[in-house]
């Protein structure tokens, strides 16, 4: 057994690549429990971001354990994300209203203008729209809004964040916003001072 702590038998998913890196279970996480754990797609998706993270089939998960592998929970894992990129949020997809969907709650958005949001709520997700030439993105930038990076979470992964909390763009969240409230506040604020 002490032999195999060292032995680089565990395989780091890797997403779209034909062999994994192997590593000792000693320097092996996995995911604690969950349907997370149980989907070798996420946990590779999430191994671009966590180094060391293994996907262990359920069966074998104690045999992990004893050899010395290190288990997380899915929450822990996703503080370790700096943000979510298209791959992640693509592999998300199934688990954003399942029982691990709350683990993502502080899963980090990167927004316009190179900020990170620490979780998807209220984080505004530009329009997909043809009729929208920026203009509209342009005004929420303006007042401060925190607009999501498209390069990072593209329209077609725009459902998840969605569903974790995050707000499609429009012109009645652009006037509702606290963004433009704080803005008239502040305006409200320097007219008083000018008069």
């Amino acid at each position: 057994l002490e032999a195999l702590r060292s032995a680089r038998v565990l395989p780091v998913p890797a997403a779209g690549e034909t062999s994994a890196r192997l590593v000792a279970p000693a320097d092996a996480v996995m995911l604690t429990a969950g349907d997370a754990a149980d989907d070798p797609v996420l946990v590779a998706a999430l191994a671009r971001h966590v180094d060391g993270l293994v996907h262990v089939p359920r069966a074998r998960r104690a045999a992990a354990r004893r050899a010395g592998a290190r288990s997380r929970t899915l929450t822990d894992v996703v503080d370790d994300v700096p943000f979510a990129d298209a791959s992640l949020l693509r592999a998300l997809r199934p688990h954003a209203r399942g029982r691990d969907a709350e683990a993502f709650a502080g899963l980090r958005v990167a927004l316009l203008g190179g900020a990170v949001a620490p979780g998807p709520r209220d984080v505004l997700l530009p329009p997909d729209s043809p009729a929208d030439d920026g203009r509209l993105t342009d005004a929420l930038r303006l007042l401060g809004a925190s607009v999501a990076d498209p390069e990072h979470a593209p329209a077609d992964v725009h459902d998840v964040l969605e569903r974790l909390g995050a707000v499609v763009a429009s012109p009645r969240v652009l006037l509702d916003g606290a963004a433009a409230r704080a803005a008239v506040a502040t305006l409200d604020d320097a007219l008083d001072e000018a008069v």
